[in-house]
């Protein structure tokens, strides 16, 4: 799972490199808008159900670069999580609009894969890479077996304070100041707070890396 999503933001960081050289008919949108505001839905990869709701929003102070912060809550990442809430502080990189293209179909050979080719192509859309650190704080449920519980559910709370270093990419679809988001993102524990044990109670171990797949809207202003 770690190796796919940093061959996912490699690819994706190419592409934006790519695309940021194109000239486009909303290049101006970034000398105009420097603020934008939204909010964004989750599905965590992880071992467990969890989902992830995310208010945020960004400064830009150049046309391309600004921060990004916000406040996500979170359940069920584990059976012992009751919730989690964290305040990202991260660095932001965005490309300018990106006009459509003449769709490329001479390597679909399905018809999903080609209206998958039409909406990438065909949609005017735009690209953001944001990394940097978050901080939060993870609460476990009040179980009066804790110790029992904690063997049976395998994964659980270690520690309640919490540091990651995220990673993420996003590609927004614009509709004039609204955009309509995908993005999917790569979180790193800094702190030990997702710990495992085998159905006898050894061997336990900490697990570093979560991620998540966003939709969204925001407003630029």
């Amino acid at each position: 799972m770690k190796r796919i999503f940093v061959l996912f933001i490699f690819y994706f960081s190419l592409n934006i490199c790519f695309l940021s050289a194109q000239t486009s008919r909303f290049e101006s949108d970034n000398n105009k808008y420097f603020y934008d505001i939204g909010l964004s839905y989750s599905t965590m990869i992880f071992e467990g159900d969890g989902t992830m709701v995310n208010l945020h929003g960004a400064y830009y102070f150049a046309p391309n670069l600004g921060i990004r912060t916000g406040l996500s809550y979170t359940s069920n990442i584990t059976d012992d999580c009751d919730w989690m809430i964290k305040i990202p502080a991260l660095f932001s990189f965005r490309t300018e609009t990106i006009e459509s293209m003449e769709p490329d179909f001479d390597d679909d050979e399905t018809l999903g894969e080609m209206l998958f080719s039409s909406l990438l192509y065909i949609l005017p859309k735009r690209f953001e890479v944001n990394a940097g650190p978050s901080f939060g704080y993870m609460s476990p449920f009040n179980l009066d077996n804790k110790h029992g519980k904690l063997v049976d559910d395998y994964y659980y709370i270690n520690t309640k304070p919490m540091a990651t270093l995220d990673l993420n990419g996003k590609m927004t679809i614009p509709i004039n100041r609204v955009g309509v988001d995908l993005s999917l993102g790569v979180s790193y524990f800094l702190t030990k707070n997702i710990k495992s044990i085998s159905s006898n109670g050894v061997d336990p171990k900490i697990h570093r890396w979560i991620g998540n797949f966003s939709v969204g809207i925001h407003y630029r202003f």
